[in-house]
């Protein structure tokens, strides 16, 4: 993805280049790079392509279904009075008629259908209630084009690009909450080093601090592997084959330190009983 990232710059670089100086605004999408919310906006969409790409497909068919319908039944009313030619004016004709084929009238469909709010409806001219014979049909065009392409499968489109996103969100803030509440290295709980040993704080920053067991795999990368010890042998041998159970993973050294207190304790206790029916059997013994 990096290096696709960088051809991409280097194209836009040559096109602004030797072309023309518009290409080079592509390049303020550079800070897409460096921030994590945008990188998951973008994510949103490219995450379910597949789900987007067949909803849209989906959408399409049922769009060029209703052109068909609106190009043998409604051709005369994709009349737009905006679009003003001289040589129609010419011959006293106001307007234009953007179903002429079934290639323009898919694409007016489209285009149109799609940018306004209530459909196709919106452009189509008006139709009086005398005109029976299709006042009824175009109320069913309307309403069903309206329902179906606006209603339903624009907010599908957008569901799916919303609950992505919001996916997104809550798995970044769930990662957010870990590293808040657990060591990165061994997963262990805050609550547990606030009870035992310096803290969680002080864990995380001198006992398991992240930086040092990079700082000492890069050692081990750029050290001669002649002058490794045994350890740095091992160490290097798991990073090489993808092991990572060199890493302390729910073990640390302060709690191993308490619990081997805390099982000593116990034991002690369990111990009392006995030493102390020892002790009075003591005397009988002796006599």
């Amino acid at each position: 993805l990096t290096f696709r990232y960088y051809v991409f710059y280097i194209a836009i670089s040559a096109l602004g280049k030797y072309f023309t100086e518009i290409f080079y605004t592509f390049h303020l999408l550079d800070i897409v790079t460096r921030n994590s919310t945008l990188q998951n906006v973008i994510r949103a969409v490219t995450v379910n392509y597949k789900q987007l790409v067949w909803t849209g497909f989906l959408c399409l068919i049922i769009i060029y279904i209703y052109s068909v319908f609106g190009f043998f039944f409604f051709a005369e009313h994709y009349l737009d009075k905006t679009i003003q030619s001289p040589s129609k004016e010419e011959l006293g004709i106001l307007g234009e008629n953007l179903c002429q084929s079934l290639f323009q009238c898919f694409f007016s469909t489209l285009n149109l259908g799609l940018r306004n709010g209530g459909g196709i409806a919106d452009v189509l001219s008006a139709i009086s209630y005398e005109e029976k014979d299709t006042y009824y049909g175009r109320i069913l065009f309307d309403l069903t084009f309206y329902i179906i392409v606006i209603v339903i499968f624009l907010n599908i489109i957008f569901g799916i690009i919303i609950d992505t996103f919001a996916q997104l969100r809550d798995e970044k803030m769930s990662i957010e909450e870990d590293l808040q509440s657990n060591c990165f290295v061994c997963h262990i709980d805050r609550y547990t080093f606030d009870r035992n040993g310096a803290g969680f704080e002080y864990h995380i920053f001198k006992d398991h601090n992240v930086w040092h067991y990079i700082y000492y795999l890069v050692h081990l990368l750029r050290k001669d592997e002649t002058e490794y010890t045994g350890v740095e042998s091992y160490v290097r041998q798991c990073y090489d084959i993808g092991e990572n159970s060199w890493i302390p993973q729910h073990r640390a050294i302060v709690l191993d330190g308490n619990g081997e207190k805390e099982d000593f304790e116990e034991t002690m206790m369990k111990m009392v009983p006995e030493i102390y029916a020892k002790i009075i059997e003591t005397p009988e013994n002796t006599k």
